[in-house]
């Protein structure tokens, strides 16, 4: 099992037709893309700035997925993962009809400090 879907119970198989999996597929791609992209982008602005004082390879393999730190320091960000995907692609997800994350802690949509 990979670090993606350790603990996610999803079984899709057999429930998306064959064009709904694929459509699913290039949305997840594009949004992988896109934040690979927005990394680069962070990435050399903080190299710049000589203010990227955190391991790539500590950030990539050995955080957990679920988290979603700071990249110029080694302090932990208020984002999860999953506020940091509200944040960024709320548009997209809404489109697409999965809507805001709902914390089960205080009820809040795209909540990015309690979610889990």
């Amino acid at each position: 099992m990979t670090a993606l879907a350790k603990g996610i119970r999803l079984d899709l198989a057999g429930k998306l037709t064959e064009r709904e999996r694929q459509a699913l597929l290039r949305f997840m791609a594009r949004m992988s893309e896109a934040s690979y992209r927005r990394g680069l982008q962070q990435g050399k602005t903080f190299a710049d700035k000589g203010a990227f004082t955190t391991d790539p390879y500590v950030l990539r393999f050995k955080r957990s997925l679920d988290a979603s730190p700071w990249g110029e320091n080694a302090k932990r960000s208020p984002w999860t993962a999953r506020g940091r995907l509200w944040m960024e692609y709320r548009d997209s997800l809404n489109v697409v009809g999965l809507g805001a994350p709902v914390c089960k802690y205080c009820g809040g949509e795209g909540c990015c400090a309690c979610d889990d």
